[in-house]
């Protein structure tokens, strides 16, 4: 007997800049407790700023409104657990990462130059 086991399926984009260096690689996956996460890591091409800080955006197909997904690390890596309909959101929906002040947007929006870009595909 062939034990079946289900593998979650895993989407992942690179945010590249406008030269094509990726400065981060994105996975959409379930995590141990069956939670929807996105799990960020910091390329070693990524040039890294002191002073500011990289905020990362869902741009939602409609053409409404940025979402904030959060302040990306400049190095290392990071988790977010996100509710079933932003994972939705995020699959259907560009990626951009814009340069903000220490902490991330102070406007709920965008306020600084898109610096990367990427889209969530399917492995």
């Amino acid at each position: 007997e062939v034990a079946v086991v289900e593998q979650a399926t895993t989407s992942v984009a690179l945010l590249a800049d406008a030269d094509a260096k990726p400065g981060w690689m994105l996975a959409l996956t379930k995590n141990k407790a069956g939670k929807t996460e996105v799990r960020v890591n910091a390329l070693a091409s990524l040039k890294t700023i002191d002073d500011k800080s990289f905020e990362l955006w869902i741009l939602p197909a409609d053409k409404s409104a940025p979402i904030s997904l959060g302040v990306l690390p400049q190095q290392g890596q990071q988790q977010v657990v996100v509710s079933e309909k932003t994972a939705a959101l995020l699959l259907n929906s560009g990626l951009a990462v814009s340069l903000e002040p220490v902490g991330g947007s102070p406007t709920g929006g965008p306020t600084g130059a898109v610096l990367y870009q990427g889209k969530l595909t399917e492995i």
